[in-house]
């Protein structure tokens, strides 16, 4: 299949073969981005081979060579591919042959045409040395290769760089330079050039088009294919390195280079729009008065509407400001298109516009040598708006835009703009006479074959035949598309800090770039835009977010890509519930699929797809990239991920990434609260490197995408980690929590999901240094070390560093005492908390976080404008109410109701942070007066291992067993512990080394130090390496705050 393929359709036409005629070229032309958005169809007829005859309405000469055979005529393309047969067929001395070409069967050629070149000037050449004709720039470009331009040397000597300026007849489409040596110095060659082009006939508004490095020594040409074609008028070549002394050139040349495929022929019908026939007309180049930096106006006609022209900013424009768009040739106009930026932001759209023509190829921004055309004022939103100029307008080749005003006080953008000329030819009925339905998916009754051969629309045509044939897969191609609540408006009720999904809708069509589709179109609503988007992301773009779109009317719409992707419907509105969902149909578009699954149907077909399909999802994938949908996630996965991780389990998979956000939103307190997410899904999707949150998600490194779809054993915590930076909220995001409120999504994730409980929990079972060395537990013992024993401080103490510099540090995840931080030490009494609360844990307040959070939104305007601190001391006050819990002896235990004296605290926005006494002390009467029930501070030990125990109230020492029962001296990393056997203490859930008077000298996290992952073993810390003072006992201390001794030496 070309790259460059068009609409996949049948071809048929009658061909008188000619067999006296050898073999001829082929000129056939593959529609551009700019390319006519509708084109009328035209008869079949039959066509001579003699070179000059048209296909079809196509111009040039058809695109194979004849040979003949005594039984049969052979079609060969030039350019290689599959060979069609033709049946024969002898009438006299010639024979007439039906051929069926599909678009596999027309492999893409080339052709070239030269542009024209009115003079060559060049900063330095032989003036003497070579005769009268050659060693000047002149004779690069004269036709004959006998004489050439030489760089100095006896004039002179040649020095870096060397720059060529070309003007060219006339503003010209180019997109290849030739380069042809001087036949008998062939290695006086250029290294490397540099090319720049310019749209205006004078000037320094150079742009760049590329670079290339010509071979050391060749006799024949050379050639640089330009990344894309440029409107040029001037062309700068800047040789900047050579191989030799010198540099020659017999000829330099340019080329527009043309890829050959077959065009697509479309028939209007009663449903369709308005405008079908309009054709989209080719825009050659633009001018603007006034750019910002990196975004230049060839992006407003460039077809991909997440690009954008945008005026300057960083200075202010002043307005009116003026754009002018010159077309490849005279034509008529009697439509303008503006589609305003959506893309990353929304600003800057176009309001009071003046619209200005000429006949001639014009370059000056201002309104002298134009005629008037009228004056139109554009809404500020993001849907495609049409200005109808009330006739059409003859002749035209610049378009000038007098911007008088826009939404943006200072500054203005277009992300698309398009000019169209009606269609004045003849309208055929193929489709009404052929199909019963708007979408073309049923045959009326009564069409069989006969009616079919009469129909004179090729697309008609071969789509009624694949019907009556049951030859056309419509899984993909045909859908029903609902509309998706706005993200904007979502982001309203949230108050999180990233928007959902920019790409739901997935439809399972993969297009390459240049490729056009038909879509039809119905029951689209005038007050619900519907748009096409093509997101180009794959290996070579793996951070992409470049998209091609166009937007969609009812009846018939023809799309053409800039990049090639996957095809999503953008449909969204704040009123989504009463949109209607639209009918699509993409005819022969080339079918990728995607995967579907609803946990809680996972044996309905139409609800979920089964592992079966998968694996035939992985081995016919058109594209790099499949989307996995379930209802609350969409992944953007790379297939290289997908058969190498998950070849065969997908439904394993999918339930797990939707359960992964299931259970953030439970947290969230979405269901609590009711948020209608019900029609948006938070995404997972590759990127160009690293691993983060960003705009539209969850990213991870192309390279490492594997990572993220285990089926079995996924390792969920960097997905919710993530996915929560997504969904933080700032009044529980004060500074220092960047890292740590979207990690309670995390931990609450990795502990809910029951699959993964035979996986080591983050928090409970990495190994991390603490004060015993590194150990299991190790994360959760620095908690304890730092604020139950307050040997380091922290950020609920003295945090980072004080105003006068005295340096205080959370402990590194890998390295004691560095002074990098540990964000995983502040959210350890969060989680406590949390398992202290949650249904599926301890269960004391079920609703306590989500509630938390729901309050946080509800009242997020008064909240936001809270202070770090106030928002800190807001959270202890809420968390209690919603948990109906006092949390106060918990939080004094854990070091957290401490005042803090101009505290620094560092974050990705660092600040100082004062809490003073009297603000606790107010927080405290305000919780306290509630006489909720008060939360024993010996949580500051609760973890996954013993959360049962404080559940259960399982008390210390029911059975009266004797002290040192269970308990083993022994060492762990040269400190001196004691092993306790916690199933024999069975109410225990941390304990102390105190010294006789009872004074606490270590705390120990339960379950800290033992090898396994279980809750068996406690090396309990008795005295470290360092100490002086040896501990009289060893305490057990209980759910509800009591102690008992049970090692004593």
């Amino acid at each position: 299949m070309s790259k460059n393929s068009a609409l996949r359709s049948l071809y048929v036409i009658g061909i008188i073969l000619i067999f006296s005629i050898l073999p001829v070229c082929a000129q056939t032309v593959l529609p551009s981005a700019n390319a006519p958005l509708f084109v009328a169809s035209a008869a079949t007829r039959t066509a001579g081979v003699d070179g000059t005859t048209d296909f079809i309405g196509v111009a040039g000469t058809p695109n194979y060579s004849v040979s003949s055979n005594t039984d049969w005529a052979t079609i060969k393309k030039t350019t290689g591919g599959v060979n069609v047969n033709v049946a024969r067929n002898n009438t006299g001395s010639q024979r007439i042959a039906t051929l069926t070409f599909t678009n596999d069967d027309l492999a893409a050629s080339t052709s070239s045409s030269s542009v024209q070149i009115s003079s060559l000037t060049a900063n330095q050449e032989e003036t003497t040395g070579e005769g009268t004709v050659s060693g000047f720039a002149s004779a690069a470009i004269d036709g004959n290769t006998s004489t050439y331009y030489h760089s100095p040397w006896q004039s002179g000597s040649t020095s870096m760089p060397i720059t060529w300026e070309f003007t060219l007849t006339d503003l010209s489409q180019v997109n290849q330079f030739v380069y042809i040596p001087r036949a008998i110095e062939y290695q006086r060659n250029p290294k490397d050039i540099t090319f720049y082009y310019s749209a205006a006939a004078s000037g320094d508004d150079w742009q760049v088009i590329g670079s290339t490095q010509l071979a050391e020594q060749f006799t024949s040409s050379q050639t640089y294919d330009f990344p894309s074609t440029v409107s040029a008028k001037r062309i700068k070549a800047v040789v900047t390195s050579m191989w030799g002394n010198w540099v020659c050139a017999a000829e330099l040349k340019f080329n527009k280079v043309t890829s050959n495929a077959s065009h697509v022929y479309i028939v209007q019908e009663s449903n369709v729009a308005a405008d079908y026939g309009d054709y989209q007309v080719n825009i050659a180049s633009g001018l603007a008065a006034s750019t910002e930096s990196g975004d230049p106006i060839t992006q407003a006609f460039d077809g991909n509407g997440s690009t954008v022209w945008h005026s300057k900013w960083t200075s202010a424009t002043t307005f009116p400001t003026y754009v002018l768009f010159t077309f490849e040739e005279a034509t008529d106009i009697y439509k303008m298109l503006y589609q305003g930026r959506y893309v990353n932001n929304t600003n800057g759209h176009l309001k009071e516009v003046e619209v200005w023509y000429s006949t001639s190829a014009r370059t000056n921004l201002n309104t002298s040598g134009y005629t008037k055309i009228g004056t139109t004022v554009f809404a500020d939103n993001v849907n495609e708006q049409t200005y109808d100029f009330g006739q059409t307008y003859r002749g035209v080749r610049t378009v000038l835009l007098k911007i008088k005003s826009s939404y943006s006080s200072s500054f203005c953008s277009i992300a698309e703009v398009k000019f169209l000329k009606p269609n004045e030819g003849k309208v055929l009925s193929d489709y009404t006479t052929l199909f019963k339905d708007n979408l073309c998916t049923q045959l009326k009754s009564g069409i069989g074959a006969t009616e079919i051969a009469a129909a004179t629309d090729v697309v008609a045509k071969r789509l009624a035949t694949d019907i009556l044939n049951n030859n056309y897969d419509t899984e993909y191609r045909v859908g029903n598309y609902i509309c998706h609540r706005s993200l904007s408006n979502l982001q309203s009720e949230l108050h999180n800090s990233h928007q959902y999904d920019r790409y739901e809708n997935s439809t399972g069509i993969y297009m390459d770039e240049g490729e056009t589709v038909v879509i039809l179109a119905e029951n689209i609503s005038s007050s619900y835009p519907v748009m096409v988007k093509v997101l180009q992301l794959d290996g070579s773009h793996p951070g992409g977010s470049a998209t091609s779109n166009i937007q969609l009317k009812n009846g018939v719409n023809t799309f053409t890509s800039s990049v090639a992707g996957n095809v999503y419907i953008d449909y969204y509105s704040d009123n989504y519930k009463n949109a209607p969902a639209v009918g699509l149909h993409i005819i022969y578009g080339q079918q990728n699929g995607y995967f579907k699954y609803d946990p809680a149907y996972p044996n309905d077909p139409a609800k979920s797809d089964s592992n079966e399909k998968w694996k035939k999802l992985l081995a016919n994938a058109k594209s790099e990239v499949i989307d996995i949908v379930t209802p609350r996630m969409h992944m953007l996965a790379p297939l290289y991920a997908l058969k190498a991780q998950c070849p065969a389990r997908g439904s394993e998979l999918a339930e797990k990434l939707d359960s992964i956000v299931y259970r953030e939103w439970e947290i969230l307190g979405y269901y609590k609260q009711g948020v209608d997410v019900s029609t948006n899904h938070q995404v997972c999707r590759p990127a160009a490197s690293g691993i983060f949150a960003g705009g539209e998600g969850a990213y991870l490194n192309w390279g490492g995408f594997g990572a993220w779809v285990v089926p079995v054993f996924l390792p969920t915590w960097g997905i919710a980690h993530e996915l929560g930076h997504n969904n933080q909220i700032s009044p529980f995001t004060w500074t220092g929590m960047t890292e740590v409120s979207n990690n309670v999504c995390s931990a609450w994730v990795q502990y809910a999901l029951p699959k993964n409980r035979d996986q080591p929990f983050r928090l409970e079972d990495e190994y991390i240094n603490c004060s015993v060395g590194s150990v299991r537990g190790g994360r959760i013992q620095n908690f304890v070390d730092m604020d139950v024993t307050k040997t380091v401080k922290t950020l609920y103490s003295e945090a980072y560093h004080t105003a006068a510099g005295e340096n205080y540090h959370w402990q590194n995840e890998t390295e004691y005492n560095n002074a990098n931080t540990d964000h995983f030490v502040a959210l350890v009494p969060l989680w406590q908390m949390i398992l202290y609360t949650m249904g599926d844990a301890a269960g004391y307040a079920p609703d306590a976080f989500p509630g938390m959070y729901t309050d946080m939104r509800q009242n997020y305007s008064t909240y936001n404008a809270l202070s770090a601190a106030e928002k800190r001391l807001n959270f202890f006050r809420v968390i209690c109410e919603q948990a109906q819990l006092n949390f106060i002896p918990f939080f004094e235990k854990a070091n957290m109701f401490e005042p803090l004296d101009n505290v620094f605290i560092d974050d990705y926005s660092s600040g100082y942070m004062t809490i003073t006494q009297s603000q606790l002390n107010q927080v405290r009467a305000t919780i306290e007066a509630y006489n909720y029930e008060k939360v024993p501070s010996s949580l500051v030990f609760m973890n996954n291992y013993n959360y049962k125990r404080f559940r259960d109230k399982v008390v210390i020492n029911p059975n009266q067993l004797p002290v040192n029962t269970g308990c083993t001296a022994t060492t762990l990393n040269g400190h001196s512990v004691i092993k306790v056997d916690n199933y024999v203490w069975e109410g225990a859930v941390g304990y102390e080394a105190c010294d006789a008077e009872g004074n606490v000298l270590h705390a120990t996290t339960f379950g800290l130090g033992d090898a396994v992952a279980s809750d068996r073993y406690t090396y309990a810390i008795w005295k470290l390496s360092g100490d002086t003072e040896t501990p009289a006992y060893l305490r057990a201390v209980g759910y509800d705050d009591s102690t008992e001794i049970i090692y004593q030496p």
